[in-house]
């Protein structure tokens, strides 16, 4: 039996511009980087899918998995170490950015949060109420 912790949030690749706000990932768990920017999972898929293979080896469920324009080779290479370790026979909870929106609820250009979705390819309805009861509460 594995011992209880704290959420982990996957950051697939650390991001490049110093300007991107992880601030509201970090709500859901504490937030280790996974690749570096300095990885090219395009020009060097093997080093790379080896460091998602031992990061995922620790991957739980109720951990979340977060993307922050990172370079799109790797979330090829997420999917296939999810769908190679068994996790797909689980809810996935995914962190998406979510820019903000006006009064209008035109989407605004800058701010924005990290809001949680729930991948379910098992088609647990029940999974998915739950996951969703835990979430906490976001900006409007």
């Amino acid at each position: 039996m594995t011992e209880p912790r704290e959420p982990i949030v996957w950051l697939i690749q650390e991001p490049t511009s110093v300007a991107t706000d992880l601030s509201s990932a970090h709500r859901y768990g504490k937030v280790e980087v996974i690749l570096s920017s300095a990885d090219q999972p395009a020009l060097a898929p093997a080093p790379s899918l080896m460091k998602i293979r031992a990061a995922f080896k620790r991957y739980r469920p109720g951990d979340f998995i977060c993307h922050a324009m990172a370079e799109p080779m790797s979330l090829l290479l997420v999917g296939l170490v999810i769908a190679e370790q068994g996790l797909d026979r689980q809810p996935i909870h995914w962190l998406r950015w979510d820019r903000e929106r006006d009064i209008n609820g035109v989407r605004k250009v800058g701010g924005g949060f990290y809001t949680p979705t729930i991948i379910d390819m098992t088609g647990g309805a029940a999974n998915r109420r739950a996951a969703q009861e835990q979430e906490p509460e976001m900006p409007l």
